[in-house]
């Protein structure tokens, strides 16, 4: 295989998640490539910590992912390697047909919700997501491009507050109707519960261990995520584990912790333009959970930095 060097992507960061795997060696295929990303899945049986084995390539814009490795450039990734082929990762690097990348530069980033939500919130929080909820609305504007906001607003509704009164049962047949809603790689409903339960570890890191209401409610994501595509069946079970994508997270640092509104405009702006409405799908179910928090009084969360 021979490659020229305008063709090889620079790798910029690799998920923490997934050093195990990068140090070892590993044979893959391509599950889907599309020009900012390419989808990779081992051949092998994949490990429990990777939902589905799958990594995915991305250019730096798309942002970090919990199964991300990003790389600098504008050519399409899909020239990279077609549907189905062969790739290998093999100790530190990624070789597939139209490029070998190497790996063991790039620097690690971690999408754990541990160190932006341990703290708890700080004071100021619920101005901050104020801003965002009408950011967020601003956006969508009249000509909502996702059903979440026309036709399936009664199903948001129902979810928000079944999570609201912690009733397991009604939350989880209120999910139910939501997985799989829509149509794209990842669908609306999915981008939604994605949102929810980041916010929902977020407050759980926050406030120690929880009663495992939130547990229970990941695991049942996880079960009813199989009804799904396989792109989005990941993200959930990803979210499910309290790991967040850049674009979400960055939502959630600018949110909850202290001197967080300065970097609220950019860090909405780059979710939005997340997919024609996966970032705003994703947006209004993680400001969905984390509004979750509001029954507490603000200075029982404040911190001082």
């Amino acid at each position: 295989m021979t490659t020229t060097s305008s063709r090889v992507p620079e790798a910029v960061s690799i998920s923490t998640e997934l050093l195990p795997l990068i140090t070892s060696r590993a044979a893959m295929r391509v599950h889907s490539a599309f020009d900012r990303s390419l989808n990779l899945v081992l051949e092998a049986p994949a490990p429990a910590w990777l939902p589905l084995g799958m990594i995915t390539l991305a250019h730096e814009g798309v942002g970090n992912l919990p199964n991300g490795i990003l790389v600098r450039g504008e050519a399409a990734l899909r020239g990279l390697a077609l549907m189905g082929e062969r790739a290998l990762l093999d100790h530190g690097r990624l070789m597939l047909d139209g490029a070998r990348i190497d790996l063991s530069g790039a620097p690690a980033w971690d999408p754990s919700l541990d160190r932006v939500c341990a703290r708890g919130r700080s004071a100021g929080w619920k101005g901050r997501w104020a801003s965002a909820w009408h950011a967020l609305t601003r956006a969508v504007g009249e000509a909502p491009a996702s059903p979440l906001w026309g036709l399936a607003a009664e199903r948001v509704d129902r979810l928000a507050d079944a999570l609201e009164r912690r009733a397991l049962g009604e939350a989880t047949d209120a999910a139910r109707q939501l997985v799989g809603l829509g149509p794209g790689l990842t669908p609306s409903g999915d981008d939604l519960l994605v949102g929810v339960l980041v916010a929902m570890h977020c407050g759980r890191a926050s406030a120690g261990p929880d009663d495992g209401f939130v547990s229970a409610f990941g695991a049942e994501i996880r079960a009813m995520s199989r009804r799904t595509t396989d792109v989005s069946r990941v993200f959930l079970e990803w979210a499910a584990h309290g790991r967040a994508t850049q674009r979400l997270r960055d939502v959630v640092e600018a949110v909850v912790m202290p001197q967080g509104e300065g970097r609220l405009g950019g860090a909405l702006d780059a979710a939005l333009r997340v997919g024609s409405s996966s970032g705003a799908d994703g947006l209004l179910g993680l400001l969905m959970g984390l509004r979750l928090w509001t029954h507490e009084r603000e200075e029982d969360h404040a911190n001082a930095a």
